[in-house]
């Protein structure tokens, strides 16, 4: 009688076991089921039918520009990317002891920015920074600790916002005011304006500049800040900056040219110093060229 005791719980405990599995599998279906209803309906709302507490909106953005149009405040196709090729050639070994070997010449590429300023018939002029558009020439160049005299060459060339490469002639230099004035074959963008006056302290630029060299047909970046003032030697702009940045125009809300970047600080790169726009319309003004 025990054995037929302890079968029949054995088959009652298995019945229950098979019908909770039952009702847990069919909670489980009913659960995707509704889930997945649930997903379906959500997926298939457009942007302007969710609910209005989101702030979401197809429209322009709350944050425009009191300004008419992007392109008109960022004229990217007068933006070059201006590349320096320089040839470094050693001449005359200045070591006071041991034997200096003959070295080949080697090539160095800098990369810096540029704007369209000025053009002619079947010429455009561009504006950069000083060190952009010329070597910066040491006395010796140290070679595998060696100190050679050297000689060297230089080609500059600008890629415009299509893509097209041209050579480029510098025509006026100014170090101190970091300037530089490039004459260009051909025609292929209008001339950026150079403003008659400062930014308000606090008004917000425009950039557009190539940190790094990232620059190609198509894509370009763009960058904004305010402006905090000058000094004595440059004005100062909240625009990040890296090299590639140097002699890229930055740009009032009118689209006109209020300073050329030169230079960054090197541990702190959140800032950007600039040519005066005083010194850029001096140097614009000497440039017989141009008048």
């Amino acid at each position: 009688m025990g054995w037929i005791k302890d079968s029949v719980l054995a088959n009652f405990s298995f019945k229950r076991f098979v019908i909770a599995a039952i009702i847990f599998l069919l909670s489980i279906v009913v659960c995707l089921i509704f889930f997945g209803a649930l997903y379906s309906h959500i997926s298939g709302l457009k942007i302007d039918e969710l609910p209005s507490k989101y702030d979401i909106s197809t429209g322009e953005s709350k944050n425009e520009l009191a300004v008419p149009g992007a392109e008109k405040i960022i004229p990217i196709k007068s933006f070059v990317l201006v590349e320096l090729t320089t040839w470094i050639i050693p001449d005359r070994c200045t070591a006071l002891f041991g034997v200096c070997e003959v070295q080949r010449p080697w090539k160095i590429r800098s990369i810096g920015s540029g704007a369209v300023i000025g053009k002619k018939k079947h010429v455009t002029y561009v504006l950069t920074a000083a060190h952009v558009c010329a070597h910066m020439e040491n006395n010796l160049v140290l070679i595998e600790d060696n100190p050679y005299t050297y000689d060297y060459s230089s080609t500059i060339s600008v890629v415009d916002a299509n893509g097209n490469e041209r050579p480029a002639l510098v025509i006026s230099k100014n170090n101190d005011k970091e300037l530089c004035l490039l004459q260009v074959p051909g025609s292929w963008a209008e001339p950026i304006p150079i403003a008659k006056a400062n930014p308000e302290m606090g008004e917000r630029v425009f950039n557009m500049s190539a940190p790094m060299g990232i620059f190609e047909p198509g894509m370009m970046l763009i960058f904004d800040g305010i402006y905090s003032g000058h000094n004595q030697e440059a004005s100062f702009f909240t625009i990040p900056s890296a090299p590639g940045c140097s002699g890229s125009p930055v740009l009032n809300r009118d689209g006109e040219i209020v300073g050329i970047i030169h230079s960054t600080p090197r541990d702190f790169p959140a800032f950007a110093l600039a040519s005066r726009l005083k010194d850029i319309q001096q140097f614009i003004a000497d440039v017989k060229l141009l008048n």
